[in-house]
């Protein structure tokens, strides 16, 4: 009886052609990690030299130069202080007197006086002195004062709309 055979399925069993792919490939991968970290130290290098360069460059502006643009930097130098303040933690702490009664309306930070003027209302007039008492218990304000305080109407509920003055002290 005549009997047909389908396994056409090579075992898997390693070669030495497979080794010899396999070190090749690797030995491929270990020359390119050596060749990128001698490209990765010229590219330091070459950094080095441009700074430098740079620096060098840069000693070699005159005094009357320097002169001229005096009234330029220091306006540079104000505008950068006034970017560099830490509003973050300022707004973060008053953010962290958390009061259901009391809701800030606006804020008014004048850098220059380091004054901060807050527009709030109020649901009675004890939260306001708590809020101001929280005011001071931050650290970072300095003679908190009630600037104004007024009664009103508010979607026909009675709210006491206050205005506080603070120095920040950071």
């Amino acid at each position: 009886m005549n009997m047909l055979e389908l396994n056409h399925i090579r075992s898997n069993q390693a070669t030495p052609g497979g080794y010899v792919v396999l070190t090749l490939g690797l030995l491929a991968l270990l020359m390119t990690l050596v060749w990128q970290q001698k490209i990765l130290a010229e590219n330091d290098m070459l950094q080095a030299r441009l700074t430098l360069r740079a620096d060098q460059l840069r000693q070699k502006v005159s005094a009357a130069e320097v002169a001229v643009h005096e009234p330029e930097s220091a306006a540079a130098q104000q505008a950068i202080l006034h970017i560099i303040l830490p509003w973050s933690g300022l707004l973060k702490g008053m953010e962290s007197i958390h009061r259901d009664d009391i809701r800030l309306m606006s804020l008014d930070p004048q850098w220059k006086r380091k004054l901060i003027q807050l527009r709030l209302l109020a649901t009675n007039r004890e939260a306001i002195w708590a809020y101001m008492e929280g005011l001071r218990q931050l650290g970072m304000m300095k003679e908190v004062k009630l600037k104004s305080s007024e009664s009103t109407h508010l979607n026909g509920m009675p709210v006491v709309a206050f205005e506080v003055e603070a120095l920040w002290d950071i």
